[in-house]
């Protein structure tokens, strides 16, 4: 009985051996920027972080996950923080997202650089990608005024010159 005890407990710990060792990374890190498609200084841009977790235990109630982000010129900077489950967790990939506000920017050309910290260490990432920070690059576009406004400024403004020539016109 004793022999069954001692063997189980040892097939469990080289079960959750990897799960130790592994438990302090993050996989597959993404940088999605939002909206989709045309940018233009009426969005509200948003970067949408994601990955996995290699274990259960991160970015819950007891180890919270947060976002900052410091825009430079046309340079972004995302950092997402993370802390790491301590003692005993399950080796399965947690998928994560958050969503990091950059507001409404300028025109212009830009360089988001997501960083992924996992206590307070950027070591801890393993790709794909393998690189830290993830960047991604967007175009924000200026919005033009549209034609139909320019239109209804001459429409006002003939409407406003036969206004005042209807009124030379009485006075003489």
């Amino acid at each position: 009985m004793t022999k069954k005890i001692v063997a189980y407990v040892l097939i469990a710990s080289f079960m959750l051996l990897p799960a130790v060792a592994k438990g302090y990374s993050i996989y597959g890190t993404t940088l999605d920027i939002q909206p989709n498609g045309l940018i233009t200084t009426e969005h509200a841009v948003s970067a949408a972080l994601g990955g996995e977790f290699a274990s259960t235990g991160y970015c819950g109630s007891i180890n919270p996950c947060t976002t900052s982000v410091t825009i430079n010129g046309f340079d972004i900077d995302i950092d997402f923080r993370s802390t790491a489950p301590t003692g005993f967790v399950l080796a399965v990939l947690v998928p994560f997202s958050f969503t990091a506000s950059l507001g409404h920017l300028s025109p212009g050309t830009y360089l988001a650089n997501a960083y992924f910290y996992v206590d307070d260490s950027l070591h801890n990432v393993v790709g794909p990608p393998s690189t830290n920070p993830v960047t991604q690059s967007f175009t924000v576009s200026a919005v033009p005024l549209p034609a139909s406004l320019w239109l209804v400024g001459i429409g006002l403004l003939t409407i406003f010159s036969l206004k005042e020539r209807e009124k030379k016109g009485r006075e003489h």
